[in-house]
């Protein structure tokens, strides 16, 4: 995974969050991104339907959902992909109550620069495919 494409579908419906995802992986100059933004569940529906993506960043509260339902719509949506959730810093409970609902990770929005969301990401990407390939 040291020098392959990461693939990142960004789920962000607030402009200045997907600007910063944006800012930190800008920073990481020595790895490859594709990161495609939309800002619904129903948009994240169909972008999945036709494009091929390696990792989920989830927004937990968008205009349309909140919380675990927000992540457990992405699931039923995308069962195979990792999904890592963005929480704001005064919900650290919930990114905890997110990952024993299955996510792989959770973000603080804000508290994080490139290297650690490209840490997190990868490690979501790789514990996923170690699942699945055993």
């Amino acid at each position: 995974m040291e020098n392959q494409l990461i693939r990142i579908l960004l789920v962000e419906y607030a402009s200045e969050d997907a600007q910063w995802v944006e800012h930190c992986l800008w920073e990481v100059r020595e790895r490859q991104f594709r990161l495609v933004r939309v800002e619904g569940l129903e948009a994240m529906d169909e972008r999945l339907q036709t494009g091929d993506f390696d990792v989920l960043l989830l927004d937990l509260n968008l205009p349309n959902s909140r919380g675990i339902a927000t992540l457990s719509r992405a699931m039923a949506l995308a069962p195979w992909i990792p999904i890592v959730v963005l929480i704001s810093e005064d919900e650290e409970i919930r990114g905890i109550e997110a990952v024993r609902f299955g996510a792989q990770d959770y973000v603080v929005k804000g508290e994080y620069d490139g290297w650690a969301l490209v840490r997190i990401l990868g490690n979501a990407i790789e514990r996923t495919r170690t699942r699945r390939d055993a």
